[in-house]
């Protein structure tokens, strides 16, 4: 592997991390918080987690619409993930960093409506 390699794959693992943290603050923030692993966190323990939260997020008490940016927050952060170690595993094949960057996006996307909502911002309405 190329030092060059090792460069975009450190920076890929930041970004998921950095989407890891905002998740972790989003669910800590939520009505009914949700405690995520935090500190060093492994996949092992990172993983199930996550899954977790998008078992539980239709019991939480609060509107579907945050319901769902909140599940699709999970949902795209775990793909992003197993996309992630995939890329890890063949650097050479570039499209997958862009599936990864692409996902870490949608997560991103959703954890800024949770935040938009939690401080008080109007959901749309239909």
């Amino acid at each position: 592997m190329s030092d060059r390699d090792d460069m975009i794959i450190r920076g890929a693992g930041l970004r998921v991390a950095a989407t890891y943290a905002s998740l972790v603050i989003m669910c800590d923030s939520l009505p009914t918080p949700i405690a995520l692993p935090t500190g060093v966190v492994s996949p092992d323990e990172m993983i199930p987690a996550v899954r977790r939260v998008i078992e539980i997020v239709d019991d939480l008490i609060i509107p579907e619409e945050v319901q769902s940016m909140v599940f699709t927050a999970c949902a795209f952060y775990l793909g992003a993930l197993d996309l992630f170690g995939l890329f890890v595993a063949e650097p050479e094949h570039k499209p997958r960093l862009a599936s990864v960057l692409a996902n870490l996006g949608s997560a991103d996307e959703a954890i800024q409506g949770v935040g938009y909502w939690l401080n008080g911002g109007e959901l749309p309405r239909d």
